[in-house]
């Protein structure tokens, strides 16, 4: 079996993480790549323009919004090799936010919990450097800052699934 779909069989996710992570997938074959962190964070914030949903009180009042996280992944399209991306490859960037948000999934809520959309974005907010940070710096914020409205807003309690 192959690492990707080994990361969707072991790990158990919710539907609104499925969601994500088939948003992602889109993402990430309309810019003919495999899904990276940058996938993942703009399906967060298709996710986060939704009314109700926790995304949406963590990314509400912040330049992470849709269209923005669009805009900038469209501007580096052309910067970017091309490659040819099967139905749900991931790369190696991608599969280790995976894992940390499964990580960040078990910290939260104990062994065996599901891995829920508000623990992607924590996962992908582990690294200081990188795809995700140089992302935020475009987007007018950073890691620190999108990391702790995210804390703030998981101790209130959950609004979704």
């Amino acid at each position: 079996m192959e690492r990707h779909k080994m990361l969707l069989a072991v790990y158990p996710f919710t539907i609104e993480a499925r969601f994500v992570l088939e948003h992602a997938r889109l993402s990430a074959t309309n810019r003919e790549q495999p899904v990276g962190p940058e996938d993942l964070l703009a399906a967060l914030a298709y996710l986060g323009a939704g009314k109700g949903t926790r995304m949406n009180e963590i990314l509400t009042g912040t330049r992470v919004q849709l269209g923005n996280v669009q805009k900038v992944l469209k501007d580096r399209q052309g910067q970017q090799r091309k490659v040819a991306a099967p139905i749900l490859v991931y790369s190696a960037l991608g599969r280790a936010c995976i894992l940390l948000a499964a990580d960040e999934a078990e910290r939260r809520d104990g062994p065996g919990s599901p891995i829920k959309s508000e623990h992607l974005l924590p996962g992908l907010l582990r690294e200081e450097k990188g795809i995700i940070a140089d992302l935020l710096t475009e987007l007018g914020t950073s890691v620190e800052a999108l990391r702790a409205r995210a804390e703030a807003i998981a101790t209130t309690g959950p609004t979704s699934t």
